[in-house]
C-alpha cells in the first residue's frame, strides 16, 4: 500500500516537472502579460519610446499610428520584454485586442 502511494506521488512530481519543458510559449510565459503591457502603455510608461499615453494612445491606435507591435517594441526597448515576443502571434493579437478594448470598441 505504501509503495503505491509513493509511486503515485513520484509520478505526479515527475509529470509536473516535465510539463513546462514541453509546453509551447504562451502569453503567460512572459514576464509581462498583454493586459499589463497595454496598461503600462496607457499610463504613459513608454512615452520615451514613441508610444503616447492616456487618451493619446487610444487616439493614435484608432488612427492607425500605433499598433500592437509598436507597443511591444517599446516594452522591448524599455527592457520589459524579450524580442522573441514579436514572433508570438498569439501575444501580438492579444495586445491588439487590449488596445481595441481601451478604445471602447468591441469591433475586431
Amino acid at each position: 500500500m505504501l509503495k503505491r502511494i509513493l509511486l503515485a506521488g513520484l509520478s505526479v512530481v515527475l509529470l509536473s516537472a516535465a510539463a513546462p519543458l514541453s509546453a509551447p510559449a504562451s502569453a503567460s510565459s512572459y514576464r509581462l502579460n498583454p493586459f499589463k503591457l497595454v496598461n503600462l502603455a496607457r499610463n504613459g510608461v513608454f512615452r520615451d519610446h514613441g508610444v503616447p499615453g492616456f487618451g493619446r494612445l487610444s487616439a493614435a491606435h484608432q488612427a492607425g499610428q500605433i499598433t500592437a507591435r509598436d507597443v511591444i517594441r517599446a516594452a522591448i526597448a524599455d527592457g520589459r520584454l524579450s524580442s522573441e515576443v514579436l514572433d508570438d502571434s498569439r501575444y501580438v493579437r492579444s495586445v491588439e485586442h487590449h488596445l481595441i478594448d481601451i478604445n471602447g470598441s468591441r469591433e475586431r
